[in-house]
């Protein structure tokens, strides 16, 4: 069973077993979140990493031991924005729809993140 702080929050049966699966995926080696983001960078900047980034903040919320890689994500995520603040080339003054779209993923993983004190 898997609990969070907030009142009635857990799961059980298949969910909860779905849950862990789903958690010790986002933590094998063999998942390599860097490659990943290296492989869309280009085509959806922030897609794969934002992905990647919320996906253990979630786990690391519910009492999923994510939050070491949640943590050095977070870092690495930091280090490679550009001084404006996103990942992927500048575009001057051309809005790029897969640049805004992947950097939604991001933002709702960093909020994600601030909340839990990352």
């Amino acid at each position: 069973m898997l609990y969070h702080d907030a009142p009635r929050a857990w799961a059980e049966g298949e969910l909860a077993r779905r849950i862990e699966q789903n958690a010790l995926r986002l933590m094998q080696d063999d998942y390599d979140i860097p490659a990943g983001h290296e492989m869309n960078q280009r085509e959806w900047p922030g897609d794969f990493r934002g992905r990647a980034l919320l996906a253990l903040a979630q786990h690391a919320a519910y009492g999923s031991p994510t939050a070491a890689r949640r943590d050095a994500l977070l870092a690495d995520t930091l280090r490679c924005l550009s001084l404006r603040g996103y990942l992927g080339e500048e575009v001057g003054g051309v809005v790029n729809e897969q640049q805004l779209a992947g950097h939604s993923w991001l933002l709702r993983a960093l909020v994600a993140c601030a909340q839990q004190g990352a």
